[in-house]
C-alpha cells in the first residue's frame, strides 16, 4: 500500500518492525514524551535523554529498543512535514501502519506547535548552490590517475562562476543513470 507519509511509496519494513516498540508504551504520554523529544531534535534543540531513558526503564525497553522508538518517531514525523502531508491523512496513515488513535492525534498535536520552527531549521540547513545558467555544459573524459577513466563537468551558474566537477566514470554512469530515471518519472506524472 502506498502512503503519502513516505512520499507515495510503501512503508519501509523496519518501520513496521519499530512500531511494535512503540505499541509496548501503553499510556498515550509515554509516547508523548518521546515524540517531544523526537521534534526537538528535528527543531536542532538537545534532546532529553533522561527523559527518554525513564519513559523507557518504566516501561522495560532496552536502550536498543528506546533507539528504535526515537528512529522511528523521528522518521515518521520527519516525513509528515517533508511530504507536507495533511493532518487528517497522516492520523490516518499513522494508525494504518499500527499506532494507536490517540497516540497519533497526540503525536500530530506536538508537532503542529513547532510545524514552522521545523520548517526553518529545514531550510537552513539545506545546501543552496546558484542554478546552472550555461546553454552548454562541455564533459571530457580524463585520466584521473592510476589508469582510472574520470569524467570532468564544466558550467556556469548564475553568479557567473565557472565550475568543475570531476568524478570517477563509474560513479558519473550511476549518477547519469538516476538522473534520467528521475526525469522519466518527472515527465511521466
Amino acid at each position: 500500500m502506498k502512503f503519502k507519509l513516505f512520499g507515495g511509496l510503501d512503508c519501509p519494513d523496519w518501520i513496521l518492525c519499530e512500531i511494535a516498540v512503540l505499541a509496548k508504551l501503553e499510556t498515550p504520554s509515554s509516547l508523548e514524551v518521546l515524540g517531544i523529544q523526537a521534534v526537538k531534535r528535528l527543531c536542532g534543540e538537545e534532546v532529553d535523554w533522561k527523559a527518554v531513558d525513564a519513559v523507557c526503564e518504566s516501561h522495560g525497553l532496552s536502550v536498543y529498543e528506546m533507539r528504535q522508538a526515537m528512529t522511528s518517531l523521528h522518521t515518521l514525523m520527519h516525513n509528515i512535514v517533508r511530504f507536507e502531508v495533511p493532518e487528517d491523512t497522516a492520523h490516518t496513515e499513522l494508525t494504518m501502519i499500527g499506532i494507536r488513535s490517540e497516540d497519533a492525534a497526540a503525536l500530530l498535536t506536538i508537532l503542529k506547535e513547532k510545524k514552522k520552527h521545523i520548517l526553518y531549521v529545514a531550510s537552513v540547513n539545506v545546501v543552496r548552490a546558484p542554478h546552472v545558467v550555461s546553454n552548454t555544459t562541455e564533459t571530457m573524459v580524463r585520466d584521473l590517475g592510476d589508469g582510472q577513466a574520470g569524467v570532468q563537468l564544466r558550467f556556469t551558474t548564475s553568479d557567473k562562476t565557472m565550475v568543475c566537477v570531476e568524478m570517477p566514470k563509474q560513479k558519473f554512469s550511476a549518477l547519469y543513470s538516476e538522473m534520467t530515471l528521475a526525469l522519466l518519472k518527472m515527465e511521466n506524472k
